[in-house]
Parts: structure tokens; C-alpha cells; sequence
């Protein structure tokens, strides 16, 4: 996929530092939950193996609360996401 190859680094890992190569291209927007199948770059992301489960975990947690709406913006924006237990911050410890 040309994305892959342009954005070739999972970008939760590069967002603290690490540097590992993408598995996943990931709709931000969940296209079972209204999402674009072909939607522009923006809405989409790499991801490695393990952050992309950490996604699954992230759109369990807005269905659950009714915050699906915030989705693209945790996915954009670190500061902005919920914590899910047992999650580890860097720069910080667990919590949850």
C-alpha cells in the first residue's frame, strides 16, 4: 500500500521516542463505526502489532462510554486520550 510506504513507522512508537516499523494501516475512524473504507491520509495512521491492539482497546472504551465521536482526536492528539487501565504513560507510571 502506497501509505505504508510513505508513513513506514508506527506512530503511537514514534510518538515516545521508539522506532518501529508499522504492521497496520488503521482507520482512525472505525469504518464499521461510520468511518471511510477510502478515506483521505489524514484519516489514517501506522501502526505496529501491539499499538494496533491497544487501538481495538481505545474503541472499546469510546463505544462503552458513547465517545466514539472523540476518537480521531485521541488518535491526534496524546493529551487528549483517556488512560486505559493498567495503560503505561511514558514519562510517568501505570495508572488506571
Amino acid at each position: 500500500m502506497a501509505f505504508r510506504r510513505e508513513q513506514p513507522f508506527c506512530r503511537r512508537c514514534d510518538e515516545v521516542g521508539r522506532t518501529v516499523l508499522g504492521t497496520v494501516v488503521d482507520h482512525k475512524m472505525p469504518v464499521a463505526d461510520g468511518g471511510s473504507v477510502h478515506c483521505p491520509d489524514a484519516g489514517l495512521w501506522t501502526l505496529c502489532q501491539a499499538c494496533h491492539g491497544w487501538k481495538g482497546e481505545l474503541e472499546a472504551l469510546a463505544r462503552r462510554t458513547g465517545q466514539m465521536h472523540l476518537i480521531v482526536l485521541w488518535c491526534d492528539d496524546p493529551s487528549a486520550r483517556p488512560v486505559i487501565r493498567g495503560e503505561v504513560r511514558y514519562g510517568g507510571g501505570s495508572e488506571g
